[in-house]
């Protein structure tokens, strides 16, 4: 219980020892102790009202009672013993009204000026009746109430102060605790507990404030905890700021609490602490990074399986194509010309599908973080023109007609992988001859910049929508225009280009229109980054 929970208790004493000193003062002195024992039970009787309310202090009825009974002692005192100088005893209501509310103090104050007023009339006025009292008792009356009045004044002056200073848990004085969202306690400059609201209780499982304990103990269960949340206040009072820290703890059920403190120096040299529940969002940001983990693990393994399986699968092919490449040749004599035709298709075929699997096995590599660039400086032109030359036959078949729009006599230098550089401009032109009409024109050319070099491919084929634009560059997919062709790919060939592209360090740009064509940019560094 702190010390000023029952704040009536200190004045009330003070008041009774004043009066049971002033009776022994008169029996060491021999004088008659009938009289005066009698008027000090009569000015006891207060104080022992006090006493029995103390635990109803902060009640309305019970701070009525005390009010009027003081001031009650203080009008008989100045009836009997008169107004002056008992009058002064009406300062013990007001002085006892300091330990309640402000705006009962105004209340007392305004009660005590009405009876001492009505008293002070009805004296002036000459309708006081003798009180029957003796001299000595008269004497003894007034040294011992004014004495004691004062001693009472002081003691509750004393309690008030310090109560403004402590804020009591459960008294009306700390309500504004009450409407602070989240924990709150606050902490004495020697580290004791002062106060805490009812949730800062809650979110520790702590019924009884009193097993909160100090700074020094908050986190007496966690070592680690308790050392951070040390560290946040010693910083605090060092640098007179706000220190805010989230801490993680396992409590009884082994689930992990998270809480953000934000500790605060007041000046006074105590600590108000501000604790704020995060245990459920940090919970909810763990499953998510546990899912993240699975979902990379899952595409991890699925990118390992793709680039094993297109590995294994480029052998086979290799023979295929191997062996109809010697069966068109006709090396070891002539073939009818039904399986010539066939050894053609063949051929073909198998050519295509080494092209997808190439496809396949470079976006695994990308996608795996596993494909190295092997920097090298060399002609662009040159890149350009042998990629053209590999095109040419699909789009001669396709009836496409590819323009070079570069300067043949100046150079252009890039230190770049030069195998990537031509893979990037193998599947812009394969695109572009795949989605053009009979008779268009696909331009192949550079536009150099201050650091950078732009390589781009028009075409003005059939063109993507906005919303083809949106997912083109994904892996595995398509435009609508892809459904109108009769050569299919994989959908990997957009994103197999913005994977080498950015590996470079550089970025790639798309721009088409249905029915108008497609643009796309390659910007490339000069130099390695």
């Amino acid at each position: 219980m702190d010390r000023f929970h029952n704040k009536l208790i200190t004045p009330s004493l003070i008041w009774l020892a004043a009066l049971m000193a002033a009776l022994l003062g008169a029996y060491l002195r021999g004088m008659d102790m009938m009289g005066l024992a009698a008027l000090a039970i009569f000015g006891a009787i207060p104080a022992i009202i006090n006493l029995v309310l103390t635990p109803f202090m902060n009640r309305e009825w019970a701070q009525i009672i005390i009010i009027f009974a003081w001031s009650g002692l203080a009008a008989f005192a100045s009836a009997s013993l008169g107004v002056i100088p008992m009058g002064l005893m009406f300062i013990c209501p007001i002085a006892l009204a300091m330990l309640f509310l402000r705006e009962k103090l105004l209340e007392t104050i305004l009660i005590a000026l009405l009876i001492g007023g009505v008293i002070f009339f009805v004296e002036r006025e000459g309708y006081m009746p003798a009180a029957p009292l003796s001299d000595v008792q008269i004497s003894w009356g007034r040294v011992t109430g004014l004495a004691a009045s004062l001693a009472l004044l002081f003691g509750a002056m004393f309690i008030a102060a310090n109560t403004r200073q402590v804020s009591v848990l459960g008294t009306t004085g700390t309500r504004w605790r009450d409407g602070v969202e989240g924990g709150l306690f606050e902490f004495s400059p020697s580290g004791d507990l002062i106060g805490a609201n009812p949730l800062g209780q809650s979110q520790f499982g702590l019924n009884d404030i009193a097993r909160i304990g100090s700074l020094s103990t908050l986190f007496k269960d966690n070592d680690t905890a308790q050392s951070h949340f040390n560290a946040a206040v010693s910083e605090a009072r060092a640098t007179r700021q706000n220190q805010i820290i989230r801490l993680s703890w396992p409590n009884e059920d082994n689930y992990m609490m998270s809480y953000d403190l934000r500790v605060t120096p007041l000046r006074s040299g105590g600590i108000l602490l501000h604790t704020t529940d995060r245990s459920d969002e940090e919970t909810r940001i763990e499953q998510l990074r546990r899912t993240q983990a699975i979902a990379l693990r899952d595409n991890q393994d699925k990118t390992l399986f793709f680039a094993g399986v297109s590995h294994e699968l480029r052998t086979p092919l290799n023979a295929i194509i191997g062996f109809s490449d010697m069966m068109r040749s006709r090396l070891f004599g002539p073939l009818p010309s039904k399986y010539a035709e066939y050894a053609d298709m063949i051929h073909d075929s198998g050519q295509h599908m080494l092209d997808l699997i190439g496809d396949v096995l470079d976006i695994s590599k990308s996608d795996a973080g596993k494909y190295e660039l092997d920097y090298t400086e060399f002609d662009v032109a040159d890149v350009i023109r042998s990629s053209v030359k590999m095109v040419r036959p699909s789009a001669d078949k396709a009836e496409v007609d590819l323009q070079i729009d570069i300067d043949d006599h100046v150079p252009v230098l890039l230190r770049a992988d030069r195998r990537a550089v031509r893979q990037i401009l193998l599947n812009l032109l394969s695109n572009a001859v795949k989605f053009s009409k009979r008779g268009d024109l696909v331009q192949i050319g550079v536009e150099p910049e201050t650091d950078k070099l732009v390589l781009y491919v028009k075409d003005n084929g059939i063109g993507m929508s906005p919303s083809d634009l949106d997912k083109v560059s994904e892996p595995y997919q398509q435009g609508t225009g892809a459904m109108l062709v009769s050569e299919r790919g994989t959908g990997l060939g957009l994103n197999l280009v913005q994977n080498l592209t950015e590996l470079h360090g550089g970025d790639m740009q798309v721009e088409s229109e249905l029915d108008k064509g497609t643009t796309v940019s390659i910007h490339l560094p000069l130099e390695p980054q």
